[in-house]
């Protein structure tokens, strides 16, 4: 994505097609401010956008048919949607908005019902990410790791041993059941077992940006 238009490309056809705001159409509508963030549902080829903005929308667009959102999901967040992620069935979409409490919502989005939402943190919250084996999400951000359970939707927070401490963190993934590894700003790995830190690998990386795993092999 660039600035307000979100682009889908084949590699095979070497084309490209878009989802954008048009203002005279009227079957379909895309931002109409900057795209901050994008996930990608289960299934691959539908995925969620969010955008800055005093009103914000969060629009759910299959690859197949950009021009024609799935669902635009607007009104609860303000000032911009900053991360966002599919349940692991992909019938729901949270999202996290850049409002002082930047806070948290839950969608399903086929009906544009808002299921619940909370109150993240009064420090910004970078990422979102729901597990792909339980449900349960995990919100990071500066000096910020909680584990939110979905019904009902509440968080703990991250437990740290000797191992590790609260810092930022910046980036999640998922690599079985009940184990989320976490990368933070002084480049370390956090594998948490539930809502606690079980072991780390320190500062592997001046910052850990990325992060992602299969049950066998982090790649950061």
């Amino acid at each position: 994505h660039t600035a307000a238009l979100a682009i889908v490309y084949n590699k095979e056809s070497n084309k490209q097609r878009f989802l954008y705001h048009d203002p005279n159409g009227e079957h379909y509508t895309g931002h109409s401010d900057s795209i901050i963030c994008i996930a990608r549902h289960p299934t691959g080829s539908i995925f969620a956008t969010g955008e800055v903005g005093k009103n914000p929308k969060l629009i759910v667009w299959s690859s197949s048919d950009p021009r024609r959102p799935l669902a635009i999901l607007q009104g609860f967040f303000k000032f911009g949607i900053n991360s966002c992620t599919f349940s692991r069935d992909g019938t729901m979409v949270a999202a996290v908005g850049l409002d002082p409490d930047h806070s948290l919502a839950i969608y399903r989005w086929n009906t544009g019902t808002l299921l619940t939402s909370a109150k993240g943190s009064q420090e910004m919250i970078l990422q979102v990410k729901w597990s792909p084996f339980q449900d349960y999400i995990v919100t990071l951000g500066v000096k910020h790791c909680r584990f939110w359970s979905t019904e009902p939707f509440k968080y703990r927070k991250a437990l740290f041993s000797r191992r590790g401490k609260l810092q930022t963190m910046l980036c999640a993934t998922f690599p079985g059941p009940d184990t989320t590894i976490v990368g933070t700003q002084d480049g370390s790995l956090y594998l948490f077992k539930g809502f606690q830190l079980a072991t780390n690998v320190k500062q592997c990386h001046q910052v850990t940006q990325a992060v992602c795993a299969t049950r066998d092999v982090v790649v950061s």
